[in-house]
């Protein structure tokens, strides 16, 4: 599926498609036992899992080159350092979990500017679909995850 070049186009489908992925999640009610409390606290400690399995989405809705990205920062000396995950593609940070700080910029956020991210300092930046950095029993679990999250997303309109 090609996308269309026009930047207001991308952003408006990015946010289509990201605002659909994050409803899917909040709607996620068959999810493993062992992750049940924590889809329940969703947006809350789920950057990790929601980038993963956004990126794996994006990609299967023709974005090519998603990014996944994590990054720390430290908001005072003597606290350890918040950790956060985004995706970023074609331009955009793509972020569905923002809302879960204080300052974050919103549920789901398709944004050109970078001053609020960037505040973290990256240090995970890959393909979004890779996985291939994690244990083969948590790719597994992410792939189980993903069919139960997007099987919650109604298929849209065919392409014209």
């Amino acid at each position: 599926m090609g996308r269309a070049n026009e930047p207001s186009a991308v952003k408006r489908d990015l946010l289509r498609l990201a605002t659909e992925f994050r409803h899917a999640i909040q709607q996620s009610d068959n999810v493993p036992d062992v992750l049940r409390s924590r889809f329940q606290r969703f947006p809350t400690d789920m950057c990790e899992f929601a980038s993963n399995l956004l990126g794996r989405y994006l990609t299967g809705e023709g974005f090519e080159n998603v990014r996944y990205v994590c990054g720390s920062r430290r908001l005072r000396a003597r606290y350890n350092d918040q950790r956060h995950a985004w995706l970023e593609a074609q331009g955009f940070i793509i972020d569905i979990t923002a809302d879960q700080f204080p300052d974050g910029i919103g549920p789901v956020v398709v944004t050109e500017d970078r001053s609020w991210h960037s505040r973290f300092r990256i240090f995970e930046s890959r393909d979004a679909t890779n996985l291939t950095d994690y244990p083969v029993a948590a790719q597994r679990q992410y792939d189980d995850l993903f069919r139960r999250v997007a099987g919650k997303i109604a298929p849209g309109p065919p392409d014209s």
